[in-house]
């Protein structure tokens, strides 16, 4: 019997030899076993225990550890036929949760890397898609993607779905983080979302009420197919311009996949409730409205509350961005340019040509493991410029996204202090007056920040508009020091307190603020074909027959053109930069009135060539004066990109702590 039951699990391995390279994570055993019957043998159940069942067998033949061994082994046989290796990220993911778990989690990364593989490849070298919706979720480019799945994150996409049976009433909507027909999370898509398909089937004359239709994304499009065969009406891409309804719709599930992703990269958002003798993950909006629940569920909160920390770090690296720097270049005399900078701890410095061959990854730097294990982002960093095509020079932006933290020990209130001391009063009364004050001061700009959290004014009109609040909202009366508090001691303390707050509300929430002017720019930038612009020709087109005398030679009108446009751009970027300093936002910027460009040196221009030329660059820059300003304010941003790096404490002070201790050459100071 002993021999006859190796011969059968032998048979049961070759049976099940295509599950061992198989990319089904549903897959338990890399050792196959079976058991014999009374129907196959006779007195079977004579000399076999009652005890020994199928999955009992299964474990004797093959451990947990053994199954997560094997089969973390067979994937990297695949892997390895690719010229890939998870080694290094093996060992960075093997932490204090256990061998056990990193097993688990390697077999999670490698299917989804492995089940990518053909698309990421395909896709390495493709860049997003900078004419149809620019910012959506699933507009990235391949690289992109594939960091994404070598860092260890899941390959969730958006699919959207819609039905209509004969006979059933209502909509059915659903919007799905996952492929199709597996979904992880769903949501409920927006009113605006079901308004807008509304349209979409007006507009193709459908019969809701008795033909049937439905609508899936497949392969990022969607399509919308109609009566029992499922014959196919349209096709879209999400974000898709051309009008009418269907455009209408793509750009709303483009809204809707935004403002889902806005919600996941804020845990707070996300909880774990029970279902059942089980636990679900549900997903708020701002209001505290349920948007959205987990399809899957978890058999503790613990592991609900691990989901809720994977899906979050997901949704902030699928908000990552990947800016080419050649985008950025100036597309018209007078355009927006690269601010000048020099090496420092920032993110945007470059040389003298900051535009031909650089990227630059804008990476969510708060999100675990990254804001605590620096050996883990720089993991990161290594993959990275690895990924990247070696004629490209890359840098990598971890970025914050806080806003106001108030803090007990932040250096400004040694500055309150040092300025109370000028006053006569005390070291030790002065400390304590201090951390009064700031805290007063914070409760009235943290109101405010709620509000301002996309600000972008200069320094001097955010200096203005927090003086004027603060004398508005700020009662000292109630600080200990309020007897010794006249308007000398307010007035130098506000001045501290307001610089203090005027870089907070420049430099908080930096990645929701990048992310902002990324897309304004992309959406407006999309809205111009440049291709067909051609500006210095035109202008050659109305100088020529402009000029009174002929036979002027093509270079000197050439230079003629190239003059007027390096005048009148000139005047456009005085104008632009003005407003910007002021404050102005831009449907309110003041009106536009260069002077006619001035006839070139050398050339009898005819009488009303210069009012021509004049027309016809203001319209042109009439179109250009949004994209403009939006790029204004993309580069502004890209160049103040600074990296975050987490709060750390001494090891060995009383007052520190084990959870984040200092790790010499682990720091932003470098190696010591």
């Amino acid at each position: 019997m002993v021999y006859e039951q190796l011969l059968r699990n032998a048979y049961a391995q070759v049976a099940h030899a295509a599950d061992l390279f198989s990319l089904n994570p549903t897959v338990e055993h890399t050792y196959f076993a079976s058991l014999f019957d009374a129907g196959q043998v006779a007195g079977y159940n004579e000399i076999v225990a009652a005890t020994l069942t199928e999955p009992a067998l299964r474990r004797l033949v093959e451990s947990p550890t053994g199954f997560l061994e094997r089969r973390n082994r067979f994937l990297d046989h695949l892997l390895a036929r690719f010229g890939e290796s998870f080694g290094e990220y093996a060992m960075l993911v093997t932490d204090i949760s256990g061998q056990g778990k990193a097993g688990e989690d390697l077999i999670r990364d490698k299917l989804a890397f492995l089940r990518a593989f053909p698309r990421v490849s395909h896709d390495r070298g493709r860049a997003f898609n900078q004419a149809v919706a620019p910012c959506s979720p699933d507009n990235v480019s391949g690289l992109q993607q594939r960091i994404n799945l070598l860092l260890g994150f899941p390959d969730w996409t958006f699919a959207y779905g819609a039905s209509k049976s004969t006979g059933t009433q209502g909509f059915r909507h659903q919007l799905n983080l996952g492929e199709p027909g597996t979904p992880i999370v769903s949501f409920a898509p927006p009113p605006a979302v079901a308004a807008a398909l509304a349209g979409l089937l007006a507009e193709q004359g459908l019969d809701t009420s008795s033909v049937p239709w439905r609508i899936d994304s497949t392969g990022g499009r969607l399509v919308l197919t109609t009566g029992p065969a499922g014959q196919a009406v349209i096709e879209l891409l999400p974000g898709q311009d051309g009008g009418g309804a269907a455009a209408g719709l793509s750009h709303e599930l483009v809204a809707a996949q935004q403002t889902v992703l806005a919600a996941l990269i804020l845990p707070p958002r996300c909880g774990v409730v029970r279902s059942g003798n089980r636990w679900k993950v549900t997903v708020a909006d701002g209001d505290g409205n349920r948007i959205g629940s987990s399809d899957q569920r978890f058999p503790s909160r613990q592991e609900g509350a691990g989901f809720i920390q994977l899906m979050s770090t997901w949704a902030a690296h699928k908000r990552a961005i990947v800016v080419e720097h050649l985008l950025l270049r100036p597309k018209f005399p007078g355009d927006a340019l690269y601010p000048a900078c020099t090496d420092g701890p920032g993110c945007g410095c470059g040389d003298e040509d900051p535009y031909s061959f650089r990227l630059t990854y804008v990476m969510p730097g708060w999100t675990a493991p990254f804001n605590t294990n620096l050996s883990m982002r720089g993991f990161a960093d290594r993959t990275i410029q690895e990924q990247t095509p070696s004629h490209l020079l890359v840098k990598t932006c971890w970025v914050g996204n806080d806003g106001y933290l108030s803090d007990p020990c932040d250096p400004v209130i040694d500055e309150v202090a040092s300025v109370l001391e000028s006053f006569a009063m005390t070291h030790g009364a002065a400390c304590g007056y201090a951390a009064e004050m700031y805290a007063a001061y914070g409760v009235a700009f943290e109101a405010w920040f709620a509000g301002h959290t996309l600000v972008r004014e200069s320094p001097n009109v955010l200096s203005a508009s927090l003086a004027a609040l603060f004398n508005a909202d700020i009662d000292l009366s109630g600080v200990s020091c309020a007897a010794l508090v006249n308007d000398d001691v307010r007035e130098a303390v506000q001045t501290v307190l307001v610089g203090h707050f005027v870089g907070i509300a420049r430099r908080g929430y930096q990645f929701e603020r990048f992310e902002d002017a990324w897309c304004a720019w992309a959406d407006a930038d999309a809205a111009i074909d440049w291709t067909r612009e051609g500006l210095h020709g035109t202008v050659l087109e109305v100088l020529i027959p402009g000029v009174a005398s002929p036979g002027e030679s093509h270079d000197a009108l050439c230079a003629c053109a190239t003059t007027i446009l390096t005048g009148f751009g000139s005047h456009f970027r005085g104008w632009m930069d003005a407003n910007i300093a002021s404050g102005v936002p831009l449907a309110a910027f003041t009106v536009f009135d260069p002077p006619e460009p001035d006839p070139c040196a050398g050339l009898d221009v005819a009488p009303g060539a210069a009012q021509t030329i004049r027309a016809l660059l203001m319209h042109r820059y009439a179109r250009y004066t949004e994209v403009s300003y939006r790029l204004s304010i993309l580069v502004d941003a890209l160049g103040g990109l600074r990296n975050t790096y987490p709060r750390a404490t001494l090891h060995d002070c009383g007052e520190g702590s084990d959870f984040n201790p200092v790790r010499f050459g682990q720091t932003a100071l470098g190696s010591n």
